[in-house]
Order: C-alpha cells, then sequence, then structure tokens
C-alpha cells in the first residue's frame, strides 16, 4: 500500500478490513448482471461520461464506453485489462473498482460511490461472484408512465415511474439508477417552499417524483446508460388558467399553437398592424424592402381581407426562388466546414424552383452523382451536385447530408456512440462508407470502387443504409450513395420531411420547432411536436413543396401576430407574440431600396451586420458626428461608416434639387422607411428641431441628413416587427 496516496481515518481502517475477507454470506447473495446491474451503477455515479472514463481517450488508463454503450467491451476491460488491477477476485474489497470511487484510494473524480449504500454493495457482491457476464443483454427501451408529455400546475407533483427493457425480455424498475437532468434533486423530507430551481425531483425505488415551481415548458432528460428520453413539463401558473382544447376534425397551425400556449398558460398576441405585415412578408418571401407604391397597395389589400392575393402574387415571382434559393444554400453553409461555391450553387438552385419546387427531388439532384464523366455538371443538370464541393472527404460529407438534409448531427460519433442519439460509432463509419466513391476536389465524379477507413479498426469501412443490419450490396446498379439518397427521400422515413418543415418555419418565424435546426432527436424533443408533425405532414401531402409549406405558414394567425418585446423567449418560441427579428441582407441594399436608389452591386454584395443603436423613428435619434450608446458591442462599420454616410446624401441630394421644404421631404422618407405617414405631433417635433438649426448654409441640409440617418440605424428600421 502507497500511505502517500491515500487519507485514513479510523473509520475508513475497519471498513477496509472488512472488505478484504469476503464473508461467507456472499455466496447466498443473488446473481448480479453486468448489464442490468453494474453499468446502471457506473453510468449513474458518472464513471462511464465524457468527462470521466468515457471519454475517447478515457481517464487514468481506464477507458470506458460512453454511457455503457458497449457492454461487451466494458466487461473485457474491467476484467482482463492491461493497466491495471481493477478486479480483486480473491480479495473483492481491494479491488479499484470499489476503493477508487468510494474515496478509499485517491481519486480523480472524488467520492461518487457510498461506501454504505446499496450500489457499493452489488459492485461489491459482484467481485465477489468472480465478476460474471450474466446474461450479456442490451438495453433496448425505457418505458416512461404516465408518459412523456405532461400538463401540470406550479406546485403539482407528479409521480414517474421508469421502467427498463433489454433484448432478453426483462423489465424492471430503474429508478435509483436514473440520470436526470434539468431537474434538481432534493431530499424526500425537503420542503418545496422558496425554492429556486424550476423543477425539482425526490428519487424513490421504483418511482420519481418531480414537481415544477415555475409556468413554463421545463424539458427533463432521464438516462439510463445509453439511452436518454426526454420528459416534456408543461406549466401554467394554476389549473384554472388552463382552458380545454378546442377539437376540430380538420387540425390547422393556429389550432395546435393555441393548444400548446394554454398548457402554459401563455396569452395570444393579436395581429400586428396591415403594413408591419406587408413589410414582413416582402423581406420573408423576397428578401427586399417593398418600394412606397408596392407597400401601400399591399397595406390595402391586407386590410381588405386579401391577404392570400399578397402572398400569391409573392410566391409566383422570381425574385421568390432567388431568395428561396439563397436561404436553402444558408443551410448547407451553416453546416459545411469548407468554403463552397455558394453563389453558383444559388443560382443553380433557383433556375430548378422556378420549374419544380419540390424540395425531394431537389434533395435527390443535389447528392447524386451520376457518373464519370462531366455528365453531372452540364447546364442541364443545373449544377446541383455542387453541394458536395461543400465536403471534401467521405466522413465530412455524410456529416453533411446528415445536417443539411436530416437535421441530425452525427459527427460525435466518430468517437464515440451519440451520448443523446441512436447513432452509433458503426452507423457513422458506414454512413461515410456511402460516400466513399465520389469526388469533388475540382470535377465532381464518382471514383468505382473506392473506400473510406474505418478509423477504428485502420480498415475499410463498410457502407450500411441507416437503420439496416446489413452491409448494403449494389444488387440493381446503384452506388450507396445513389441508395443512401433515395432512402433519405423516401416516403416511410419522417427525417427528411420533419427537418424541412423545421426550417422553412425557422426561415419565416425566426426560432425553430426544434432547436438547433441539426440538432432533431428524441431528447431534444419540439416545442410543439403535433405542430412539427402536422407541417411533415402537409409538406409530404403537397408532394413536398417549398411554395405550398410557406404559403401555409404565411396564412396563419402565428405568422401575423403582433410583435411585443416585454414577453418570456418561451412565449417567442411557442409563437404566442412574435419577436423583432433580424434582416439577413446587408443594410446597404435595405437602405437602397427604402429609399429607392439606384442598385449598387458592389453595396449589396457586402455581409449583413447590421448594428442596433439606441435610437427609435418616433424619438429625436442623435447626430451622425455624435456618440452613439451601442449596448450589444456590435460592429458599428455599417452604420457609421462612409456608405450608409453616402447614400443618406444621395437621397437628400436628389429632393433637395427640386427645392422640396425640409419638412415635407422627412415626412416623405419617414413615409418609405416606416410605411405609414408622420402624426402630426412628429411633424410638430421636427418644426422645432429645424427652427432651432443655426442659419449658415447647408445647416438645414444637414439636419434633415442626421434625422434621416438616426431613423435609418433605428431598429424600427433595421429589425423586422
Amino acid at each position: 500500500m502507497r500511505m502517500g496516496y491515500q487519507r485514513w481515518s479510523l473509520r475508513s481502517l475497519c471498513l477496509a478490513c472488512l472488505l478484504v475477507s469476503a464473508p461467507p454470506a456472499l455466496a447466498k447473495e443473488p446473481p448480479v448482471d453486468f448489464a442490468k446491474n453494474v453499468l446502471p451503477i457506473l453510468t449513474s455515479a458518472g464513471c462511464n461520461s465524457g468527462a470521466c472514463h468515457g471519454a475517447a481517450a478515457g481517464r487514468g488508463y481506464l477507458t470506458l464506453s460512453l454511457f455503457g454503450s458497449r457492454p461487451e467491451a466494458d466487461y473485457e476491460t474491467l476484467l482482463h485489462g492491461v493497466a491495471g488491477r481493477y478486479l480483486d477476485l480473491q480479495q473483492p474489497g481491494s479491488s479499484l473498482l470499489l476503493q477508487k470511487p468510494s474515496g478509499f484510494l485517491e481519486h480523480g473524480g472524488g467520492v461518487r460511490i457510498d461506501s454504505d449504500g446499496a450500489d457499493f454493495q452489488s459492485l461489491r457482491n459482484w467481485v465477489a461472484q468472480g465478476g460474471p457476464l450474466g446474461s450479456g443483454a442490451k438495453l433496448q427501451k425505457l418505458s416512461i408512465v404516465p408518459g412523456e408529455s405532461l400538463e401540470l400546475s406550479v406546485g403539482e407533483p407528479v409521480e414517474v415511474q421508469v421502467t427498463a427493457q433489454w433484448n432478453d425480455g426483462d423489465r424492471r424498475p430503474v429508478a435509483p439508477w436514473l440520470v436526470i437532468e434539468g431537474a434538481e434533486r432534493r431530499l424526500p423530507d425537503t420542503q418545496s417552499t422558496n425554492v429556486q430551481s424550476t423543477v425539482t425531483f425526490v428519487r424513490g425505488e421504483t418511482s420519481i417524483e418531480l414537481t415544477p415551481h415555475a409556468p413554463g415548458y421545463w424539458p427533463v432528460t432521464i438516462r439510463l446508460g445509453p439511452l436518454a428520453r426526454t420528459l416534456q413539463l408543461w406549466v401554467r401558473e394554476r389549473a384554472a388558467d388552463y382552458e380545454p382544447r378546442a377539437t376540430t376534425a380538420q387540425k390547422t397551425i393556429d389550432q395546435l399553437v393555441a393548444n400548446a400556449c394554454r398548457r402554459v398558460g401563455q396569452s395570444l398576441a393579436g395581429p400586428c398592424e396591415p403594413h408591419l405585415l406587408a413589410r414582413r412578408l416582402w423581406i420573408d418571401l423576397l428578401g427586399r424592402h417593398p418600394s412606397l407604391g408596392q407597400w401601400q397597395e399591399a397595406t390595402e389589400l391586407i386590410a381588405g381581407g386579401e391577404l392570400g392575393v399578397v402572398v400569391d402574387r409573392l410566391l409566383a415571382s422570381d425574385e421568390f426562388n432567388d431568395r428561396a434559393a439563397r436561404q436553402i444554400v444558408s443551410w448547407i453553409q451553416s453546416a459545411s466546414r469548407q468554403k463552397g461555391p455558394s453563389e453558383k450553387l444559388q443560382s443553380q438552385v433557383a433556375r430548378f424552383l422556378a420549374k419544380n419546387d419540390n424540395l425531394r427531388e431537389l434533395a435527390l439532384r443535389m447528392l447524386t452523382v451520376s457518373g464519370s464523366d462531366s455528365d453531372a455538371n452540364t447546364e442541364a443538370a443545373e449544377n446541383l451536385n455542387l453541394f458536395h464541393q461543400f465536403a471534401t472527404e467521405p466522413r465530412s460529407r455524410a456529416e453533411l447530408v446528415a445536417s443539411v438534409w436530416m437535421g441530425v448531427r452525427v459527427g460525435c460519433a466518430q468517437c464515440h456512440d451519440h451520448p443523446l442519439d441512436h447513432w452509433t460509432q458503426d452507423d457513422y463509419f458506414a454512413m461515410a462508407a456511402c460516400w466513399a466513391e465520389v469526388e469533388s476536389a475540382g470535377q465532381i465524379r464518382r471514383i468505382a470502387g473506392r473506400t473510406t477507413t474505418d478509423l477504428r479498426t485502420g480498415r475499410a469501412a463498410v457502407a450500411r443504409l441507416p437503420g439496416q443490419d446489413a452491409p448494403y450490396v449494389n444488387s440493381q446498379g446503384l452506388p450507396a450513395d445513389i441508395a443512401f439518397a433515395q432512402w433519405l427521400g423516401g416516403k416511410d422515413n419522417p427525417l427528411f420531411s420533419r427537418n424541412i418543415a423545421n426550417r422553412v418555419w425557422h426561415w419565416l418565424l425566426g426560432s425553430g420547432l426544434v432547436v438547433e435546426l441539426d440538432d432533431q432527436r428524441e431528447t431534444n424533443p419540439p416545442i410543439n411536436p403535433e405542430l412539427l408533425e402536422l407541417l411533415s405532414a402537409r409538406l409530404q401531402q403537397e408532394n413536398f413543396s417549398l411554395r405550398a409549406i410557406v404559403r401555409s405558414i404565411v396564412l396563419s394567425d402565428a405568422y401575423g401576430r403582433s410583435v411585443d418585446t416585454t414577453s418570456a423567449r418561451l412565449a417567442h418560441r411557442m409563437v404566442a407574440a412574435r419577436e423583432p427579428k433580424r434582416i439577413d441582407f446587408s443594410m446597404e441594399r435595405l437602405v437602397q431600396d427604402a429609399l429607392q436608389l439606384p442598385a449598387d452591386d458592389q453595396a449589396a454584395s457586402v455581409p449583413s451586420d447590421p448594428t442596433m443603436m439606441m435610437s427609435a423613428a418616433d424619438d429625436d435619434g442623435c447626430s451622425r458626428t455624435a456618440t452613439c450608446a451601442d449596448p450589444l458591442g456590435q460592429n458599428l462599420r455599417l452604420v457609421a461608416g462612409e456608405e450608409i454616410n453616402r447614400l443618406v446624401s444621395q437621397a437628400v441630394a436628389t429632393s433637395w434639387k427640386a427645392a422640396v421644404p425640409p419638412i415635407t421631404l422627412l415626412g416623405q422618407f419617414h413615409h418609405r422607411l416606416f410605411g405609414r405617414p408622420a402624426t402630426a405631433a412628429q411633424i410638430q417635433r421636427w418644426q422645432q428641431m429645424s427652427e432651432q438649426v443655426d442659419d449658415r448654409p447647408g445647416a438645414q441640409r444637414e439636419f434633415v441628413e442626421d434625422l434621416l440617418w438616426s431613423w435609418l440605424v433605428s431598429p424600427e428600421f433595421l429589425q423586422l416587427h
């Protein structure tokens, strides 16, 4: 014994003596199963987490699979590991498996298992029994009763029973070994008054009791080994706040939004003003600011109940194709680790959408490389498979396809099984192998027979389609990548339609039903599961038409709801109210469109980085020569640089030559920027400010330029309200 590494006390010395000799009673202990008894203890203690021995490189000469995802490998490591004596079958109490986590020997992770507890005794019994593998069963399913979506009131406890099922048919309650995230543990005799946590739980022998302490939506993740489920708690202030769900034969977007908001006691904001909705539509669907004439016409139609007419006109325009193409390519750019040919691909996607807006066919055309020559890169093919130039090797291509078209993250499965999803390392390298024949360096082509390496074994990875047990066999002349693309767009595959529905919702509403966009999994459920299913089903019913799904969303009350900056983030995610939305193209282009200045291609190509200044259109603003407050610390180049000053001067100079009075000119600019005439109070305020300007030549013009500039950098103009 190396006494320098131990913290001995009289109690621990006595316990150590008792541990060394196995009492005769051990022989009568029931058999301890490695997969069903030992692994759950190690997982609940955090031993095989990513921060400990479950890391890819392990910790302290011991490497376990993440959350016990590979029981056979962990069993071999503990019994036959070359790095140390983890089990002592002759003297079970001396085993490092017991001495380290209980604190009898120095342990970097601290005390993880109570030496007086039942878990410690179970591990000791297992070692004393010779460390048997037992059934060798694999954990297959977690069942939660009364369900995975519960509606509660603040302070209302709910008892949740979690049952595990293994592939040998065995089922048993597993409450003592559950890892619970999103709730704070409290002792059974602790009162719940003045609790700071939103949700607390008490662990029992067969169940856990959860108690919410604040209204809102609180997801709680429950884990046993490699399996995890998320329990959705919808909490309202009082039971009286809850209204029964509306029931109709035909579910609609607005019905499902209202139902979800009622669950947490959220009241719905009213519709926004027609002129604000018109601007929303123009910027969201066309990617530009409406001219004053277009704005006025659309406002009148919307106010007269003709919203559908406005939407149909916008969706039928070529500008919608360009806007949608830019949005779709942005999904690829966000997920890619490479700088691909964005502008070229964008133009080709727009051409495709002008003829066919079927997103399933678009994805298949992007993914399909048909041969070894250049036939896939002809104008007839629209160069859509330029998609592949955003990822230059099979592993990154598999990750890109999964992120953009499936809405899932598989990258972490390169090093270990996904800790929160079902994707394994086997899945990862099998997916990478599906894309091994595609070559995208230079000309996009196929190199038949090329493989990629499984980094775990150093051998060639074997292609296998997701959800299949057997390797993929090219029996119909379809390479694995084309078979993968067809599987992806298949009618029985919900991943594609849910992912597209979530991305389009995010595009138009500013927040996805699932956050993040490429993180759809059972442990990250949508804020409104029924709504995502409705949108997904509607997308399939409409033959994956982009225009059809966009039309459904923008005609809903949810899209047209008014902005409320005082609402909580939850209200915005559930669309009880809208939040101001960032305009995702350059400020220069926005200003040019709004002031109806000649287009400047160079300025319009500047990346968007609008800075929100502390001024508002209804206030006095601030001078361009003064230092304005910028609480977000953003880049001031766009609003304080020469380009905006040039555009302001250009707009004022054009009208100044026509001898338009300053106050009249300000009224015209205000109408162009905000879609409504100035009020009498605003005009009076401008007049007072004008009278205070000195008499030097050009002073009045500078006054108009300064006030116009302050409007252009205000949140009301730079954000979508």
